[in-house]
């Protein structure tokens, strides 16, 4: 296994996070299977936790069912994108991006992969016993496929900073996709809170998913010491973004196209009445 010479050093600049984390490192400087797995099921039992806990708390505020467990979900996927966000910025920003294809995992890498492993095996097995699946299995399999290369990840040692890296990219625009939702079922699609919120998701999801995702895709399938599997992930997940890049401009063509329609026309003779 390759030897980590750029970020071995790094941690989280989080005095309690950085002691924590320390305390469970071995004597190979690296965190053991059975932690990483305790790590994990800690993760899931509090992103569960944290589910129930505001499904209970917003049936008090919105007694209907469904909307309640649905805002208890978006909730707790919110906390998970933000916490991924911040972590893997904070990383990311000490790791460059010409180092770290294919080398070794640090712990505060591992410890970010466990943390989001926990969140993903919650919510599929949230969306699964309380029917919150609204895209004919879309989510589901997005999750499966995650949970997938984490557990690859975490059990080959390997390949932390390319995953790392796709964590922040794909992560940092979750929130806005939850809080969109949660706009357009308070019936606020047109306030002006929805669409600055909508234009600052088509500005960092372009920037994120195309501008810097490409290059990275690139370098990463193209570094002969990343394994196939991952090569194969980056692919997948670039082949998404893009779709969805390319759907999303649809849409918003659309939508401008719609509003320029319904500006009123001047006619022929009312231009020449104001030159005159």
């Amino acid at each position: 296994m390759a030897e980590h010479p750029i970020v071995d050093d790094l941690s989280f600049g989080i005095p309690p996070l950085d002691h924590f984390i320390a305390t469970l490192v071995d004597d190979a400087g690296a965190l053991s299977q059975t932690t990483k797995l305790a790590l994990a099921v800690a993760s899931f039992a509090l992103f569960f936790s944290e589910f129930l806990v505001l499904r209970v708390v917003l049936k008090h505020v919105w007694p209907a069912a469904q909307p309640t467990l649905q805002f208890a979900n978006r909730f707790t996927a919110m906390t998970h994108g933000v916490i991924i966000t911040l972590l893997a910025a904070i990383l990311c920003w000490d790791a460059p991006v010409p180092h770290g294809f294919g080398l070794s995992n640090t712990p505060e890498q591992d410890f970010v992969f466990c943390v989001s492993l926990g969140y993903f095996a919650n919510d599929q097995l949230s969306m699964s016993l309380f029917g919150l699946e609204d895209d004919a299995g879309g989510t589901l399999l997005h999750h499966a496929s995650s949970l997938l290369v984490l557990i690859y990840t975490l059990i080959s040692g390997q390949s932390g900073c390319e995953l790392l890296r796709a964590a922040f990219l794909l992560e940092a625009t979750n929130p806005n996709l939850h809080i969109r939702w949660m706009l357009r079922s308070f019936n606020m699609s047109t306030s002006a809170v929805y669409m600055a919120n909508d234009a600052m998701f088509m500005v960092l999801f372009t920037l994120f998913r195309v501008v810097v995702g490409l290059p990275l895709t690139y370098l990463t399938v193209s570094d002969p010491g990343v394994s196939m599997f991952v090569k194969i992930s980056a692919l997948g997940m670039q082949g998404v973004s893009l779709f969805w890049f390319f759907t999303i401009m649809r849409k918003t063509l659309k939508i401008v196209k719609r509003l320029i329609a319904k500006q009123p026309k001047v006619k022929k003779a009312d231009r020449k009445k104001k030159k005159n």
